[in-house]
């Protein structure tokens, strides 16, 4: 029971938005009304804001860095915002590989969030470096909490609507 738990740490799948699996895409709608556009580990964001909430348990995550940038950021990290959860320490952008015949790289974050926000100093890694700030928010920068929205039309006339970023 989570009155129990003190920690929940965990390594989630790292499956894009464009390769799961129909199951996987069932998954998704258990926790997003539109998940069209966020990575399978979104799930587990979710799954722990619901089982920590009310508690002082603390998460970390080894996940996809696209969960901290564009499209994904507004799609996840509202509602864990909105709820109370706190990010206590990131560490940033790195590549992972293996040394399997395909070897994988994935790019990858480290993310320890939870609602037990005593920490007046957060810990933001970078490399091998790191640097105590008072905030850290979803795109694992130091400062305010802030979310980049996207606009439904270009914000200067005679420019091109742009309908998927920076897809190829």
């Amino acid at each position: 029971p989570n009155y129990a738990c003190h920690f929940v740490m965990g390594n989630p799948p790292f499956v894009g938005t464009l390769l799961m699996s129909d199951e996987q895409r069932k998954d998704m709608r258990l926790f997003f009304d539109k998940p069209r556009y966020l990575d399978y580990v979104t799930c587990w964001y979710i799954k722990a804001m619901q089982y920590a909430k009310g508690t002082k348990i603390h998460c970390a995550f080894v996940s996809t860095n696209s969960i901290t940038q564009g499209g994904e950021v507004h799609a996840l990290w509202p509602t864990l915002l909105e709820a109370g959860l706190k990010i206590d320490f990131a560490y940033r952008s790195f590549v992972w590989s293996n040394e399997t015949r395909n070897n994988a790289h994935v790019h990858c974050v480290i993310i320890g969030f939870s609602f037990a926000d005593h920490r007046k100093q957060k810990i933001l890694f970078d490399n091998n470096t790191y640097k105590i700030v008072k905030n850290i928010h979803p795109y694992l920068q130091e400062g305010e909490d802030l979310i980049v929205y996207p606009a439904k039309k270009p914000l200067i006339s005679g420019v091109k609507k742009c309908s998927y970023g920076d897809i190829p």
